[in-house]
């Protein structure tokens, strides 16, 4: 956070295995934050709920959507691995 940024209202509505769970308001600085704090706390959500896909739709508090975050985890194979994807503004999937 940088010297004298205000934070401002974000919301987060998180998405595990194709159902939405439960949205969460932040205090955060920039989209930019956002995103980070989407990304980590959809991380966690998926391996607490031993889920392997979920998704986040990060909110302004104005309502307006800014994108959405989703996540992937592949375990079938010799090497796991993660993928996520961003996708910017109002026109970003639903589902």
């Amino acid at each position: 956070m940088e010297l004298g940024s205000r934070p401002q209202p974000f919301l987060i509505r998180y998405s595990i295995d194709q159902k939405t769970a439960q949205e969460m308001p932040f205090l955060l600085t920039d989209i930019s934050e956002a995103r980070d704090v989407a990304h980590t706390t959809l991380r966690f959500a998926l391996r607490m709920n031993d889920a392997d896909n979920g998704a986040a739709d990060i909110f302004d508090g104005h309502g307006e959507k800014l994108g959405r975050m989703a996540v992937l985890f592949d375990d079938s194979g010799a090497m796991n691995h993660e993928h996520w994807t961003w996708f910017d503004g109002e026109k970003a999937p639903l589902q």
